[in-house]
């Protein structure tokens, strides 16, 4: 009689979505603005997919009527997958306007590169939300095609995007019924662009040399790409003291707009100020540490321990301060904005001065940050 062997299950750890990471214990909600930190956002690779699906081997364009405006659309073996494509550019269009899809043609010898791609500002804010506190890294995606011909239509066009106003009409089309291969340069003869559902750019971008490109261009030649090998992250950011104060100025007036007007500008805020500079405070710390303590007003009163920090967190992130949130200054005592300022240069030590211990009171702490060129 075979044996019965039982298997046991392996037992799973719960993952606790609010657990805090080491970092955010230590710091226990003390946070410098102008530390720089590093957040990305990703495009989804989803139009590089559908125009693969449906064939995408090159572009036909003309004028709509004889004044124009010009169209150009992008043509595919199988119209149903392109039409797929306009689909999805229409959604981006829909949400942050017809900025939203750039078309970009870099003339080159005989031929031309094709590259669409999405307005990296644009992304950011579709992905990100309005938020002007952060800068996050923008990974985009693009699609280029190489086309070894080129219609005369093309230089014309390339004159044409130079006008402060081009409009052009973006559209999808199949492959024209007589093409008895792939080709690149399409003439209007003999197939018909897909009309509905066409969107409206604001312009195109032809460039005759590769040195009329604008820095933030899509569009590469073929020798500019690097291998995977030679791909490499952005350069980590420099921190100073002089970055550090910059960035905590920009991000302090975009996420609480309110709160810096009123310390800055209202005589009932002066005398605190008054008092914490007293203490050997500097202006800076002290708006930081009642701005800090303004987020923890947003904690839901049933949180508590570490997962009232990981919400902090979250909050710092996404939150932007409404002019009519009310704010009085008094509603924090001395002593609990001192303790802030304490979090917050502790904050700050942790990260420039690492190999040293970490004073326990704040006028020591506030010496060391001297001494850094911190404060």
């Amino acid at each position: 009689m075979a044996k019965n062997r039982l298997k046991k299950k392996k037992k799973k750890k719960n993952v606790n979505p609010n657990k805090a990471d080491r970092d955010l214990i230590r710091d226990a909600g003390g946070y410098d603005w102008g530390w720089p930190s590093v957040r990305m956002v990703s495009a989804n690779p989803e139009l590089i997919r559908r125009l693969r699906d449906a064939g995408f081997h090159g572009c036909g364009y003309g004028l709509l009527s004889e004044n124009g405006p010009p169209f150009l659309a992008l043509v595919g073996d199988n119209l149903a997958g392109m039409k797929s494509v306009l689909a999805l550019m229409r959604e981006w269009v829909d949400v942050v306007g017809p900025n939203a899809v750039k078309v970009e043609i870099l003339l080159d010898g005989p031929g031309y590169v094709l590259t669409v791609s999405q307005q990296h500002s644009l992304l950011r804010w579709r992905l990100d939300g309005l938020n002007t506190s952060d800068h996050p890294l923008v990974v985009t995606m693009s699609i280029t095609k190489r086309l070894d011909t080129r219609h005369p239509f093309l230089e014309r066009l390339a004159d044409y995007s130079r006008r402060p106003i081009a409009p052009l009409l973006l559209t999808v089309a199949g492959p024209p019924p007589n093409a008895k291969s792939r080709f690149g340069a399409l003439d209007t003869t003999g197939f018909q662009p897909e009309m509905e559902g066409s969107i409206m750019l604001p312009g195109i971008d032809v460039y005759a040399k590769p040195e009329d490109r604008p820095r933030d261009s899509m569009v590469k030649l073929e020798s500019e790409i690097p291998s995977p090998s030679e791909r490499r992250w952005p350069p980590e950011q420099s921190v100073d003291a002089a970055s550090v104060s910059r960035e905590r100025e920009r991000r302090l007036m975009a996420t609480f707009p309110k709160t810096m007007h009123v310390l800055r500008h209202r005589n009932s805020t002066f005398s605190v100020l008054d008092q914490l500079r007293s203490r050997g405070c500097a202006n800076w710390q002290v708006e930081q540490a009642i701005c800090n303590l303004r987020l923890r007003e947003h904690i839901p009163s049933n949180q508590t321990g570490n997962k009232r920090l990981v919400i902090l967190e979250q909050i710092r992130m996404e939150m932007i301060e409404h002019a009519s949130m009310p704010f009085d200054a008094s509603a924090f005592s001395l002593d609990d904005i001192l303790h802030q300022i304490s979090l917050d240069t502790a904050y700050v030590l942790r990260r420039v001065d690492s190999q040293q211990s970490l004073p326990n009171d704040l006028d020591a702490r506030n010496a060391r940050l001297r001494e850094l060129g911190y404060v």
